[in-house]
């Protein structure tokens, strides 16, 4: 009757249902085997490519173990092929289907636990390799908002009407490594990514930087160009009285107090030329069309460096004509005021060292020496003669500087190292 238990065949029905309990041990053991072999190998894979100078060392010793784990798995489908477990097997057959499923099993395990332990134990290496995909998901994520930003600072900057030559080229530099950053993966140059990310970032951050800053920009330009042209007009009042100075000093004084001067009035000039082409030029390079913003800051900086030239210029034969009249008024002061400093420069050298330098102190008492010739020039000359100031200036001021360059000699001598 049909569904009615098969006792003529209960011994082999009984073995050909044990049989198909091995296999389904086995099946799990092979599921079990495939999957760990499949991770190890793809992270086998991963770390080769992380890590190319460590990277095949590892895989050589992964390599025999794969091959042992494919040779498992091929055993047992070369078993699964043998024996078909849903025909009517002899119970002779049913049971030695059950032993090599069970013999395959245990080999597959066997593998399965090789496999696992070599996963274990390369994991400090495959950790490094997750910390890195980490660390380059972080860097790119952290990278969008930041590009993001820059494109709008470019963007408000347009709008208002700036040129923004430099933002758009640190934005297309960003824009060229973030692709590069969003294409790495494990595999295929994570290193790089992770560096092309940070790349990416600083120059989305200069560009973002550059266009929000033009708008002060070009206020600053705007307010140096106005304060540099107050300047210049400034520094061509103070020069114009330069003629009028030297007429004096040629006048009132020897040819030879004014000798180094002859030059002046034409190097004034240059100056104040070159002071205003500067300008000129910073304002054309300010202009709506060209906006060179570093340019005509650069420009700038040479008016007022001109400018200061200039003014040097025309401040050296002033001073030149109010230290000669002062000694023409009175000669005293200036020779107190230099022997005082011969006499500091005598006292810093005595209480320099233990034992006096003879060299520098003989320079100090020919210094004090000539102080004394001066004065005494000036109280032997003839009436009717007229008093060369210029010449007495010239030495009291060459001893000054004398005296100062002994002291200058001593700190360096005491100077540590």
């Amino acid at each position: 009757m049909p569904g009615a238990p098969r006792w003529w065949r209960r011994e082999a029905d009984e073995a050909i249902s044990a049989a198909r309990d091995v296999k389904g041990r086995a099946a799990v053991t092979l599921l079990e085997l495939d999957t760990v072999q499949r991770d190890v190998e793809h992270q086998v894979e991963e770390y080769a490519d992380f890590a190319p100078a460590d990277g095949p060392r590892l895989t050589s010793t992964w390599s025999p173990l794969r091959d042992e784990a494919f040779a498992a798995t091929g055993a047992y489908l070369e078993v699964e092929q043998r024996f078909d477990l849903e025909a009517d097997l002899s119970t002779e057959q049913a049971r030695a289907a059950g032993q090599e499923f069970e013999r395959v099993g245990r080999a597959m395990g066997e593998v399965a636990r090789r496999v696992t332990a070599f996963g274990e134990q390369a994991e400090p290496r495959f950790s490094q390799v997750r910390a890195a995909v980490a660390q380059h998901t972080t860097l790119v994520r952290q990278l969008e908002p930041v590009l993001a930003a820059a494109r709008q600072a470019v963007a408000d900057a347009r709008a208002a009407g700036l040129l923004t030559v430099d933002p758009d080229v640190e934005l297309a530099a960003a824009e060229t490594a973030a692709s590069r950053a969003r294409e790495g993966d494990a595999v295929h140059g994570l290193r790089a990514a992770a560096d092309a990310a940070r790349v990416a970032t600083a120059h989305a951050e200069a560009a973002r930087e550059l266009a929000a800053g033009l708008p002060a920009r070009r206020e600053e330009v705007a307010r140096r160009q106005s304060s540099t042209r107050t300047r210049l007009q400034i520094t061509a009042d103070r020069v114009a009285t330069l003629p009028s100075t030297l007429s004096e000093l040629r006048k009132r004084y020897s040819a030879a107090a004014s000798a180094d001067l002859s030059e002046v009035p034409d190097a004034v000039t240059r100056s104040l030329r070159r002071a205003e082409e500067h300008l000129a030029r910073a304002a054309q390079l300010g202009r709506e069309d060209t906006q060179r913003w570093g340019d005509a800051e650069v420009s700038l900086r040479a008016a007022r460096a001109a400018c200061t030239a200039a003014e040097d210029g025309a401040a050296r034969a002033l001073q030149r004509l109010s230290a000669l009249d002062a000694v023409a008024k009175d000669p005293q002061p200036l020779l107190s005021a230099t022997r005082r400093t011969v006499r500091d420069a005598q006292r810093f050298l005595l209480d320099s060292a233990p034992t006096l330098d003879a060299r520098l102190a003989g320079v100090l008492d020919r210094l004090a020496e000539r102080l004394d010739a001066a004065k005494e020039s000036l109280a032997r000359r003839d009436p009717t003669a007229r008093v060369d100031h210029w010449s007495y200036l010239h030495e009291l001021t060459d001893v000054a500087d004398r005296a100062g360059d002994v002291v200058t000699e001593v700190r360096e001598r005491r100077r540590p190292g």
